[in-house]
């Protein structure tokens, strides 16, 4: 069992309690179905719930079986602030059980205590272990997202009986799995110690519990504008509009695209379609399909973002211009679709693009393993390279990592600088380290902080598992003239993977191929949609109890978020980069969900904003939240260590 298997298992367990919960809140009588949806969140709660724990302890340096000896230690002889800890430590469980004895019959109250102590503690046990936060990374900060999604459910299920939010809930939970599934597993270590700073734990925890509520009110609202379109009140006159107003848009987003592509402006074929030399390569594979996939993708995808925003732009002003506001929901309803439609495409596209970067990045990682086995391994042989030194090579670099990891669970000393170097020289653990160094090849330099004896286990681990694949390219025994023909296989591979490569190179190429793939997959799940609307409406709760659970979501979640996006995130900021704020994408896209949110929070305050349209500026706060999220990978900044 690991993190993996648990994430997998909340991945299946929430995908068929969403399916469940649907079926049950749109049939009579589907009571049956809701009860086993909600126990399947409860396994996927549990079992996410297990991955965090998993890996604050696992991919620490301390071991949980030290846990009583430190504990004894620290009241013995250790510093106060340890035994201030522990003591901490105790004092959440206790205040835990003694809330869900009080509250054993109120399952809001019980629950949300319980999942609140289980993040205190993993707090409190990365401070005494200066080990890592389980939420250092996207797809951590994501699982974590989720995991409050679930405690949501659950949490508030018996009290507002509305199976409905339930399925909306564990669909927002399955998504945010999927989001953070498709995100990096590994983290660049140079922000650390600005990783261990409680700052980011405020940061990322209230930032994950914003999300989890802000996409429930996505998809509340979205039920709502489903639910109040009436399609039968659509005026043939809309239609006709709609059409027109699309043939305008698509030939605008032509022309603009032509004009700018034949002026030099943007989208030059160069900077989608690779060549022998960016390769380095004498000449490409035969890659004329793909490259004119790729190149054909970002056009549309330039014309179909152009397309979209003079379609939408031309509605509102006649929208605005027209004496009486259409009460048909069609353009609401056509928001929603399009929306989904778009966001299902990205998923989906998102997830394949992962699997061909990492396939990529496999083959590179081969290619510079055997580079190392040739110039190392290779001499300490006689004759050629056998399975037998293969295999004594990758227990050098497992038994090295291990030697890592328990340095760091000894080394209390850390970081070794000049000052307390001659205090520790009978420490064994210090020639442990030293020994680690010198087999490891890695350069002595003080200070030797707890972060560059992880780089150098993680690189260690990492290596051993590179050339154990290495056993199915190589033809074993191999001598020098068949490594170098292995290489040239893995390089010829790898540079045939690039040129197949889907997206190109430039952030502005990469950009508009993704999102034109993403057009050609969401036309069709746009159209299954606008058939399918008609059926579920019907089954939908009340529009205005839609409404309301929309806007108490959004009202709860604006602080939550407020505080925790942006000013945490900026102190935490001057924490690590010396900054407050930077404009990095992510931040940018943060302020701009954060300003819709505050005009959305506003305008119903103030009852100036009718129901749809407030829907509709709702979800689309949770969609620039969402583009936050990947505005980094396409663009670089701050915020793409990960």
């Amino acid at each position: 069992m690991t993190d993996v298997t648990c994430f997998w298992v909340a991945f299946v367990a929430y995908l068929v309690a969403t399916f469940l919960l649907a079926v049950g809140a749109l049939r009579r009588g589907g009571e049956r179905l809701a009860v086993v949806g909600r126990g399947l969140v409860w396994l996927g709660m549990v079992a996410q719930a297990t991955s965090i724990v998993w890996r604050a302890f696992v991919l620490g340096t301390r071991p949980l079986g030290e846990f009583f000896p430190r504990l004894a230690t620290s009241f013995s002889a250790g510093p106060a602030w340890q035994a201030v800890v522990y003591g901490l430590l105790f004092a959440v469980a206790a205040v835990a059980v003694g809330v869900g004895v009080v509250c054993r019959r109120r399952r809001a109250a019980w629950l949300v205590t319980a999942a609140v102590a289980l993040v205190l503690e993993l707090i409190l046990l990365d401070f005494l272990d200066y080990t890592r936060l389980p939420i250092e990374k996207v797809y951590e900060y994501l699982s974590l997202a989720s995991w409050c999604s679930a405690v949501a459910l659950l949490a508030v299920s018996p009290t507002l009986r509305l199976v409905v939010l339930d399925a909306a809930l564990a669909l927002t939970a399955c998504l945010l799995v999927v989001f953070a599934a498709i995100q990096p597993k590994t983290i660049e270590l140079q922000l650390v110690p600005a990783l261990q700073s409680y700052w980011l734990f405020i940061h990322v925890s209230l930032t994950s519990l914003g999300y989890a509520v802000f996409g429930m009110a996505f998809i509340v609202a979205a039920m709502f504008l489903v639910k109040s379109y009436d399609r039968e009140a659509v005026e043939a006159t809309t239609r006709r509009r709609a059409w027109r107003l699309l043939a305008l848009a698509a030939g605008v987003g032509i022309v603009v695209v032509l004009v700018l592509v034949l002026c030099g402006v943007t989208l030059p074929f160069k900077e989608v379609a690779y060549t022998p030399h960016e390769l380095g390569l004498k000449e490409l594979p035969a890659t004329g399909a793909v490259q004119v996939l790729r190149y054909g993708a970002a056009l549309v995808g330039a014309v179909g973002t152009c397309a979209y925003v003079v379609y939408w732009l031309a509605w509102w002003v006649l929208a605005v211009r027209a004496k009486e506001r259409e009460r048909s929901g069609f353009a609401s309803h056509l928001f929603v679709i399009t929306t989904f439609a778009m966001f299902a495409a990205c998923l989906l596209l998102a997830g394949l693009l992962r699997r061909q970067e990492n396939a990529i990045a496999r083959v590179r990682a081969q290619h510079a393993e055997l580079g190392r086995v040739a110039s190392e391994v290779l001499p300490s042989v006689a004759n050629a390279l056998t399975a037998e030194t293969l295999d004594a090579d990758i227990e050098r670099s497992r038994s090295l990592a291990q030697q890592a990891r328990r340095v760091l669970a000894s080394a209390r000393w850390l970081p070794l600088t000049l000052d307390n170097q001659a205090s520790v020289k009978d420490d064994p653990v210090l020639a442990d380290l030293v020994t680690l160094y010198a087999k490891a090849g890695a350069e002595w330099k003080l200070p030797i902080r707890y972060k560059d004896i992880k780089q150098i286990g993680r690189t260690l681990g990492t290596q051993a598992r590179t050339t154990e694949a290495l056993a199915g390219v190589l033809r074993l025994p191999a001598d020098r003239e068949e490594l170098a023909r292995a290489q040239e296989r893995l390089a010829d591979e790898f540079y045939g993977r690039q040129a197949h490569a889907l997206l190109p190179r430039t952030a502005v190429g990469q950009v508009a191929a993704f999102i034109g793939l993403a057009l050609l997959i969401a036309v069709p799940l746009g159209l299954v949609l606008m058939v399918a609307s008609p059926r579920v409406r019907d089954r939908l709760p009340d529009a205005a109890r839609l409404d309301r659970v929309s806007y108490a979501a959004i009202a709860i979640a604006y602080p939550v978020f407020t505080f925790g996006a942006l000013f945490a995130g900026a102190i935490w900021a001057h924490f690590a980069w010396g900054t407050w704020w930077g404009w990095d994408p992510k931040e940018v896209g943060s302020l701009v969900a954060w300003v819709l949110y505050t005009i959305y929070l506003h305008q119903r305050y103030r009852e100036a904003i009718n129901p749809r349209t407030a829907a509709v500026a709702g979800m689309l706060g949770f969609l620039a939240a969402t583009l936050s999220l990947a505005g980094n990978a396409f663009m670089g900044g701050l915020h793409a260590y990960s």
